[in-house]
């Protein structure tokens, strides 16, 4: 049995213009997916493979929820209902999390939403760190799981990994994973976020 994940590039730009963001964030691509041809080129490759594989499609942007719900409905309306595709995406949430949009994920997502958390480095200022932490509890009060993400930047790793637990303690996220930065978009105009190697190293043996 295979397992194949798919990411279904839905936009470049956002709504956010976070430091590190490799599609350049408010200044990405603002080229939209178009369902027809997104559904038609999925469908080629599963075609490609045999009956008894797994698929994962991954919604990603830019901000995902920037495109209109009825084309997201559109290119997942052929696939999550069978049995060997799960859907999901990963969205800044920071935007009114309108009731339709809740259903969407709770119904086309199974409920899986992912996000992230990058104190210094995403959010523009403290109301928008707010309505982020409204919609993640608004979403859990719906049932969802969601999956949080942190990008580890110089500014995380100056801080103690206790300071980082109390803060993730009082999240109402069901699963947390730590990535690294990587260059290009706008992180290429900002060196500052990026930790070298030693102070990585050292902040990750401090959890022991």
């Amino acid at each position: 049995m295979q397992y194949k994940t798919v990411y279904v590039k839905t936009t470049g730009t956002c709504n956010l213009n976070c430091s590190h963001c490799f599609t350049s964030g408010k200044n990405g691509d603002k080229t939209q997916l178009d369902p027809e041809q997104t559904i038609a080129w999925i469908k080629d490759y599963m075609s490609e493979h045999s009956e008894d594989t797994s698929y994962h499609l991954e919604l990603h942007g830019g901000e995902p929820f920037l495109v209109p719900l009825e084309k997201l409905k559109a290119v997942t309306e052929p696939f999550w209902k069978l049995p060997n595709v799960t859907i999901a995406a990963n969205s800044n949430l920071v935007f009114k999390l309108h009731d339709e949009i809740v259903e969407f994920i709770m119904g086309r997502f199974k409920g899986v939403i992912g996000t992230s958390w990058d104190n210094w480095i995403r959010f523009g200022n403290e109301a928008q760190l707010k309505l982020w932490k409204s919609n993640l509890a608004k979403l859990k009060a719906a049932g969802a799981f969601i999956a949080l993400k942190v990008s580890v930047s110089k500014q995380l790793v100056d801080s103690s990994p206790n300071w980082f637990l109390d803060m993730m303690d009082e999240l109402p996220v069901d699963t947390i994973s730590l990535e690294r930065l990587t260059v290009g978009g706008n992180a290429d105009f900002d060196s500052g976020i990026f930790p070298n190697n030693d102070a990585q190293d050292e902040w990750y043996r401090d959890w022991e």
